[in-house]
């Protein structure tokens, strides 16, 4: 019963890591009428610069389900084997444009063997990164 129930569990953290993973990419407005009122600026005088509209943003997640085994786990004289179980669940955020990209990496990670109780801890990560490409080959 109890490996059933484990079981269930694992599938149903999948199918919420699988829904929510998603990309989304913000939407420039699809037609404006012109007011005649209105004095517009030529393209030629307008400064560009970088809008929110450049920027894709994706939002991941990462469920994972690691085993080892070690025949001597505590390096002592006489071997110990030993089995181990990591779980681990990992949430990204990535903000990309045409020449940027700033990544951000949380995870939380706990391990279990089978023969000690000194090794058994949770862990946890952080990461940020930054990229910028600087011509056509980078």
């Amino acid at each position: 019963m109890k490996f059933r129930l484990s079981t269930i569990a694992i599938l149903l953290i999948c199918a919420i890591g699988a829904l929510a993973q998603s990309t989304t990419t913000s939407n420039k407005p699809k037609s404006i009428t012109p007011n005649p009122a209105v004095k517009t600026v030529p393209k030629s005088d307008m400064k560009t610069s970088p809008s929110s509209a450049d920027w894709t943003k994706t939002w991941s997640v990462l469920v994972t389900l690691n085993t080892t085994f070690d025949r001597n786990l505590e390096h002592d004289v006489k071997p110990v084997r030993a089995a181990g179980l990591a779980p681990s669940v990992v949430a990204g955020y990535e903000a990309r444009s045409k020449r940027h990209r700033i990544r951000l990496i949380s995870g939380l990670s706990g391990s279990r063997y089978t023969r000690s109780t000194d090794l058994n801890r949770v862990g946890q990560y952080f990461g940020a990164s930054y990229r910028l490409s600087l011509g056509r080959w980078s």
